[in-house]
């Protein structure tokens, strides 16, 4: 069978807490041409304007755009952009985008996030080039901004796209009441690496807990700062690791400064997937106090907490959206309420009193993500609807 050539679109070149979608660059069987772009996809895998090709694809073109950057303004102002090579112009990004995905023959596009899907549907739809939604939960649909923008091109993306993607029941309930046919929605759990994240003893670490992702609001990371400043008071040898970045990073960091625990909270940045593994080996549960802000944010199923399971790490969590469709509480993990900063507290000493029990919930934990989530049987489930696509589309 002939290798798919398919087109990956993302938002971001390499945001590090987008493994999932670096996962799909990866492992998805195929010839991968992967471009992104805040708004229209604009570049490729190597930073290169795919505009820049597309005005640049003849010497005509190089002379016009040329002679256009010598005309007058109000003689200039009155030529199409996707002849003078604007770089930020969204007609000539549309041009360019159709112009590569002809010149690499692409047979299916996969976006990544719904959002993404909007943006290029309508020349997948075309170029008669079928296309795969890849939705990551919570804000990727539930974004009332986003909701807002896009109400009046949502049914049309439910139209036009082959299969759209739900990684979790709430999900999928979700673009099912937005209009989404039963039909073309499809629900895959994310893969975890099980060669990288090797299985641990918790029992055998000593009481640090480690939260993991971008510091945003839905993961609420205060939430889990303040829960861990009550475990200080009977622990005080506990430690906490925050690691990543983002928009809460100083308010975090003031937190702890307020509550003086300095000594026991440490923020190691951004890390890579290695450090990442490395950081999950020496610690005794993993916490992520995830919550549904005002503004629509939520999570989907978080990738840092399958690694966690995936290691044999217990997870304290919160019921929320994927999270409570992945651990059943005191099997294979812990949940508490959303805003219970009291019960996740709790948690914590119970794993710290009963290390023996932080062994259970983990060796659980990784029988779970190897039956369920394996990365090789997740990718081949997409890689399947991929396929499928295409076929039912040529059909």
């Amino acid at each position: 069978m002939r290798k798919l050539n398919i087109c990956i679109v993302n938002p971001n070149r390499n945001a590090y807490s987008e493994t999932f979608i670096r996962n799909h660059i990866k492992h998805l069987p195929g010839n991968i041409l992967f471009l992104y772009g805040g708004w229209f996809p604009a570049y490729d895998k190597n930073d290169q304007r795919i505009a820049d090709e597309y005005i640049n694809r003849s010497f005509t073109s190089k002379a016009t755009v040329f002679l256009c950057k010598l005309l007058p303004a109000f003689i200039a102002n009155k030529i199409p952009s996707s002849i003078k090579g604007y770089p930020y112009d969204e007609e000539l990004n549309d041009q360019s985008f159709r112009f590569i995905l002809r010149k690499n023959k692409i047979d299916i596009v996969l976006a990544e996030f719904m959002y993404k899907g909007v943006l290029i549907k309508d020349a997948c739809a075309d170029l008669k080039i079928p296309f795969v939604v890849h939705t990551h939960g919570g804000a990727d649909i539930l974004n009332k901004n986003n909701l807002n923008l896009y109400s009046d091109s949502i049914p049309d993306l439910f139209l036009k796209a082959t299969r759209i993607v739900s990684v979790d029941s709430f999900s999928s309930s979700t673009l099912l009441e937005l209009g989404l046919k039963k039909e073309k929605l499809t629900e895959i759990g994310l893969g975890v690496d099980l060669t990288l994240f090797k299985k641990t003893t918790p029992s055998s670490n000593a009481p640090v807990f480690l939260a993991l992702g971008r510091l945003v609001n839905m993961k609420a990371p205060y939430l889990t700062i303040l829960a861990f400043s009550s475990v200080l008071k009977d622990h005080s040898e506990a430690k906490l690791i925050i690691a990543g970045n983002g928009s809460l990073f100083d308010c975090c960091f003031q937190i702890v400064k307020a509550l003086k625990i300095e000594k026991s909270v440490i923020f190691p940045g951004v890390l890579a997937p290695e450090e990442v593994s490395k950081y999950m080996q020496q610690s005794r549960a993993f916490v992520q106090h995830s919550i549904h802000t005002t503004d629509g944010d939520s999570e989907g199923l978080p990738v840092a907490i399958l690694e966690a399971m995936a290691t044999g790490l217990p997870v304290i969590s919160t019921y929320h959206n994927g999270i409570a469709d992945t651990i059943t509480n005191e099997v294979d993990g812990l949940l508490v309420e959303e805003n219970d900063i009291d019960a996740m507290a709790a948690c914590m000493i119970r794993l710290i009193e009963q290390p023996d029990y932080a062994d259970h919930l983990g060796a659980k934990a990784r029988e779970k993500i190897e039956t369920d989530f394996e990365m090789s049987h997740v990718i081949g489930n997409l890689s399947s609807i991929i396929q499928d696509a295409v076929e039912s589309y040529k059909n």
